[in-house]
Parts: C-alpha cells; sequence; structure tokens
C-alpha cells in the first residue's frame, strides 16, 4: 500500500513493508555487503590509522591495560572476568584494528572474547569472534599471542592522539585567504 504526502510541491511515497519481501536473496545479499563496507569506512576507517586509533583507541587501551593488569603478582586477586557491552559500530573497529577481513555486519548477539592465560612467565591472549578463533599476525596455530607482542601491535591505535604533532603536520593557515562566515552577523 502507497502512502504520500508532499514536501514542499513534490510527493513523497512511501511503500509498506510487503514491498520489500520481493527483493531477491541476491539483492539483499549486495545490499548487506555495500552497508557493510559504507559504515566500516566509517566507524573503522582501515587506512587511516589515526581516524581507527580515535574510533577505538581508548577501548583497546582499557582492554589491554585490564589485561596487563590482570598479569602483576601481588596486586591482589584480578577479577575472572570483565564484561565491556557495546554494539555492531563497536565491534567493526575492533575487528579491523586486530586486522580481521570484516565482510558481513556483525549478527545480532555478536560477541569478542579476549582470553588471557599463562604459561610459566609469559601471558598470552586467544581472541575469538562469535565461537571462531581471530588469527592476528604474531599468533600461533591455536590463535595465542604474547600479551606484549599483541599490545606492541596495537600499540600504533593505542598510544594518544597528540594535538600539537597534528598541528605541526597541518598544513600553514593561509593569512591572505577570505575569512569564513558562521553565518552570524
Amino acid at each position: 500500500r502507497r502512502k504520500e504526502w508532499r514536501s514542499g510541491s513534490a510527493p513523497v511515497q512511501f511503500h509498506s513493508a510487503a514491498h520489500h519481501f520481493k527483493m531477491s536473496d541476491g539483492l539483499l545479499r549486495e545490499l548487506e555487503l555495500v552497508a557493510t563496507d559504507q559504515m566500516k569506512r566509517f566507524v573503522a576507517p582501515g587506512d587511516d590509522p589515526e581516524m581507527l586509533a580515535l574510533s577505538i583507541g581508548k577501548v583497546l587501551r582499557d582492554l589491554l591495560g585490564g589485561m596487563r593488569r590482570a598479569t602483576v603478582e601481588g596486586e591482589g586477586e584480578p577479577p575472572k572476568m570483565k564484561l565491556f557491552s557495546g554494539h555492531d559500530t563497536t565491534l567493526m573497529p575492533l575487528l579491523v584494528a586486530l586486522g580481521y577481513d570484516l565482510v558481513d555486519w556483525p549478527p545480532f548477539m555478536s560477541n569478542l572474547i579476549f582470553e588471557l592465560f599463562r604459561s610459566g612467565d609469559a601471558h598470552y591472549v586467544r581472541i575469538q569472534y562469535n565461537g571462531e578463533v581471530v588469527r592476528i599476525d604474531g599468533s600461533d596455530a591455536r590463535g595465542m599471542v604474547e600479551l606484549g607482542d599483541l599490545a606492541k601491535k596495537l600499540s600504533h591505535l593505542t598510544g594518544e592522539v597528540s594535538c600539537e604533532a597534528k598541528l605541526q603536520a597541518a598544513p600553514p593557515v593561509d593569512e591572505q585567504a577570505a575569512p569564513v562566515s558562521n553565518g552570524v552577523e
């Protein structure tokens, strides 16, 4: 059933949900792939480490910091589990930061598990996304990577983004350029 209302002089039409059932599975899949790619570019621009760091760096610092604190002897009994809650748009940049080839939108109720293990004096991390081991650079056949190596791999994303360094890298201001109005006189 079609509904119509006017925006200015042009009619705007809405279609009922029944029309969407006529889309083929192939078209729905293509839409999902395009939507995933576009959202990934927005929340997890893998080609822009600074934007990725701004997007997810704080969460990575919290995750790694909690794991490091759990490895320190004499700090009391570390928690057995820490639970972070987020959205698909939280998972996407995390997965991209870990080097996961994100093609599909994270399904409802997705989970990303960071497991911390100790072997002798070394601590290892295994990461699972929806029950599947996420293999990152430097992980062994079981998906285990030393905590220090994981922190080093992610260090370009977890460091503080320096505003001063960003300003120094910016092109010089053209003093002769016309001023930009904010619309308020």
